[in-house]
């Protein structure tokens, strides 16, 4: 991170090259942005959110696997991290990724959205380990019939409290959630 500044803010920064000799290496033009935008992307471990909060990052995170209050002590923890190591808390910023279908009609919606979301959870059957662990199926033995029950409890679940899935009124409960914790 501190090469990828320094290139960034116009220093020369040595590397070895192929022969094994030095060459300095320097970004040309300089680039207009002061600052590179960096992020630091979190499944949700504590630790990462603070080392974020460490370095002056930005973060990526996402709601599958956590809840709204979970994600919302999180950020706190990375604001505290900001501020504790120099950084203004409010000039960092922090994304969510959240899946999203949205209809003027809850129940078209729902049923349009229930077999993607499948799928993707069945591709991505680690971010519902949280789940399956709560079921008390670690996700590795997780028999192949009956990933398809877990799949759709994860819907019927996730898509109430860790998606926008619905209307815009229906979403409109956890978007304002979101919001107060900072995302």
């Amino acid at each position: 991170i501190r090469t990828l500044n320094s290139l960034w803010q116009g220093e020369e920064v040595t590397f070895r090259d192929g022969s094994d000799r030095q060459s300095p290496i320097r970004i040309y033009p300089k680039p207009l942005q002061a600052q590179l935008p960096m992020w630091l992307t979190s499944a949700g471990a504590n630790e990462t959110f603070i080392e974020a909060g460490r370095l002056g990052l930005n973060l990526l995170t996402h709601l599958l696997g956590q809840t709204v209050d979970e994600v919302a002590g999180k950020i706190a923890l990375y604001r505290e991290s900001l501020a504790r190591h120099g950084f203004d808390p409010d000039s960092r910023k922090v994304t969510l990724m959240i899946l999203t279908y949205l209809e003027a009609d809850y129940d078209s919606a729902i049923n349009k959205a229930r077999e993607p979301f499948k799928r993707y959870m069945r591709a991505h059957v680690g971010l519902i380990k949280s789940l399956t662990d709560s079921l008390q199926h670690a996700v590795d033995n997780v028999d192949p019939e009956n990933i398809e029950s877990v799949v759709s409890y994860a819907f019927d679940r996730y898509s109430k409290s860790a998606a926008f899935i619905g209307t815009p009124e229906s979403c409109l409960p956890i978007y304002q959630q979101l919001r107060e914790a900072g995302v």
